[in-house]
């Protein structure tokens, strides 16, 4: 499982920098869209159990009395217990309780003070041979855990690939604002040596204001990447819901870029072959 580091903190403060693998470690972990998703496995289990719930004992019991000064007119007690079997035509089985007995009992219903035990098989002939809706949805609810992991990869795939995007559009905000500070650098430094050539009698002192318009110039382009730079660490930060946030750097620093890499046309089949296995959205449409 992605980490979720309290010495996060201390790591930016000693190297000022944030790795991909711990930016998206840190999305992976406090991003609530990612962590709701998460909690489709048990929605699924509660699915199951209910779809299960058409198929529970099921107890049905009637019982009558009537008498006058102590003495039964009508005794009678008629128990049932029935279960249905996911089987198939969807048969139900059952055992019963008869007793009845007293002076005014319906004939039909007397027991002579015994009592019946019995034993019931119904099955229905011209429903259910391949299936009902009860199994059919049993069925349907043993899919959902498989349902929720494959949406819990799919959401996680696409979370940290917007994660991704998020964190090179930073880098490169980064990247743009040290080439813009050290280019305002060298503006304010050609600066300082025309003024100190046109203070030698060396060029004219109209020449100074020129650098200077450069040197403003730059320093506005250097303005606009610093808010640049800002607008996509808030990007980049919007992806994480905890205070993990607050010790984040100003702008994402990496030692070094990954190299480019064209794969051939075997290593494309190959890797088009592993989508086909492995990608959440193929698995999704074989089990729906």
């Amino acid at each position: 499982m992605l980490f979720r580091s309290p010495a996060f903190a201390t790591i930016v403060r000693a190297q000022d920098t944030l790795t991909l693998s711990q930016y998206l470690a840190l999305v992976g972990t406090t991003h609530p869209a990612l962590r709701s998703v998460s909690l489709e496995g048990d929605v699924a289990e509660a699915e199951i159990l209910q779809a299960g719930g058409a198929f529970d004992l099921f107890f049905k019991t009637k019982y009558e009395r009537k008498g006058i000064s102590d003495k039964a007119k009508v005794d009678n007690l008629d128990a049932t217990l029935e279960m249905p079997l996911a089987i198939a035509l969807g048969p139900r089985i059952s055992t019963s309780l008869r007793r009845g007995e007293g002076s005014s009992i319906n004939p039909e219903n007397s027991t002579d003070g015994e009592s019946e035990l019995g034993v019931g098989l119904m099955i229905p002939l011209w429903q259910g041979l391949n299936t009902d809706s009860r199994r059919t949805s049993l069925q349907k609810a043993g899919l959902r855990p498989e349902l929720a992991r494959i949406l819990l990869d799919q959401e996680r795939l696409a979370m940290l690939r917007q994660a991704s995007l998020r964190y090179w559009d930073w880098v490169e905000s980064g990247e743009v604002l040290r080439t813009m500070s050290d280019i305002v650098t060298i503006a304010d430094d050609r600066l300082r040596l025309i003024r100190a050539r046109a203070g030698s009698g060396e060029i004219p002192t109209i020449d100074t204001v020129e650098a200077q318009q450069e040197l403003e110039r730059r320093r506005g382009e250097y303005y606009r990447a610093e808010r640049s730079a800002e607008q996509a660490s808030i990007a980049a930060r919007a992806l994480l819901w905890q205070s993990e946030q607050r010790a984040l750097p100003r702008a994402a620093c990496v030692t070094e870029f990954p190299s480019e890499r064209t794969p051939g046309t075997a290593q494309q089949e190959q890797d088009r072959i592993s989508a086909l296995n492995v990608r959440p959205e193929v698995r999704r449409l074989q089990v729906q």
